[in-house]
């Protein structure tokens, strides 16, 4: 009896861990590809917008149930290229990246004058 019991709890131990193994690999996130679009985004639109200073700048974000990022928080000095950020990439659909709802990402995006 107690061998039957025993043999029925890592039965159900090793469903566990398969199940849970299988949920964890069933929604790959894809950080690089959510990077690219946004980066994108911002050289599309970068033609119409003028900055006087190069800008290392640190952008904090997270994706709603909708696929759109949300703007939580955009560290640099500059304030031209801060609201930039926040009008360029806030709602901005990334449908093409999975990335998780409601986790916070921090990409950095350097701003360089061209010659």
């Amino acid at each position: 009896m107690k061998k039957i019991i025993n043999l029925v709890l890592v039965v159900l131990l090793l469903t566990t861990f398969s199940v849970s193994a299988n949920n964890a690999n069933s929604f790959e996130e894809d950080l690089p590809k959510a990077v690219k679009v946004m980066s994108e985004m911002i050289k599309k639109n970068l033609e119409n917008f003028e900055f006087e200073n190069e800008a290392l700048v640190d952008v904090i974000f997270t994706v709603n149930s909708d696929n759109e990022l949300v703007i939580l928080n955009v560290k640099t000095n500059d304030i031209e290229i801060k609201n930039y950020i926040k009008s360029t990439l806030n709602s901005l659909k990334i449908e093409e990246a999975n990335l998780f709802v409601g986790k916070n990402y921090s990409i950095k995006i350097n701003f360089t004058k061209s010659n």
